[in-house]
């Protein structure tokens, strides 16, 4: 179709990950990861992939990343794990019920878009400690599972996605806290 209208033009098809690669790594070397409503991350070197971890997707991995959050903080409000007066702003911003959740999730198509529905309220509470440590561990779960298995303590990581730049100082303490040198972060 791109063809069509661009007849002179040499048009490349890649993955999300290889756009995000090229965006943030423009010499072709460095760590890129998404987080957004979904997750992934790769190590490129002089522009070639050298490490791509498989994506496991909201059930199995996307630690970090918007459909995890939301689902974990679902698992939270229906669990009784908020603050009493943050249980009470979520149920009044969200008239969401465990029956719907529940149906959302295994009869409905795309819950991991349903999921992501919630990360605004961890964003729009930030200053509250429940929120600031829920965020953080999410990323601290990113960390372990996914870059700790690159090449970090000479490269680079940048991050592509709407989680990441919503949470930039979350994710840039935990970077921190592991000694890892942040790249750029694109919306």
């Amino acid at each position: 179709v791109l063809a069509e209208f661009f007849p002179t033009t040499t048009i490349v098809v890649g993955s999300d990950l290889e756009g995000a690669a090229k965006a943030c790594c423009p010499a072709g070397t460095g760590i890129v990861c998404i987080l957004g409503t979904g997750a992934g991350s790769m190590q490129v070197e002089r522009g070639v992939c050298t490490k791509r971890l498989p994506g496991l997707g909201y059930i199995l991995g996307d630690e970090g990343s918007g459909a995890v959050m939301g689902r974990m903080l679902l698992a939270d409000v229906f669990s009784n794990q908020l603050p009493p007066h943050l249980d009470k702003l979520f149920h009044e911003e969200y008239d969401v019920t465990i029956d719907e959740v529940l149906d959302q999730t295994y009869h409905k198509p795309a819950p991991n878009r349903f999921f992501g529905r919630f990360t605004p309220f961890l964003s729009k509470h930030i200053d509250e400690e429940y929120c600031q440590n829920f965020v953080r561990q999410s990323f601290d779960l990113f960390v372990k599972r996914n870059l700790l298995q690159y090449d970090i303590n000479h490269l680079a990581v940048s991050f592509v996605g709407s989680i990441a730049s919503v949470f930039e100082k979350q994710l840039v303490e935990v970077l921190n806290e592991y000694g890892i040198h942040k790249g750029i972060i694109v919306p």
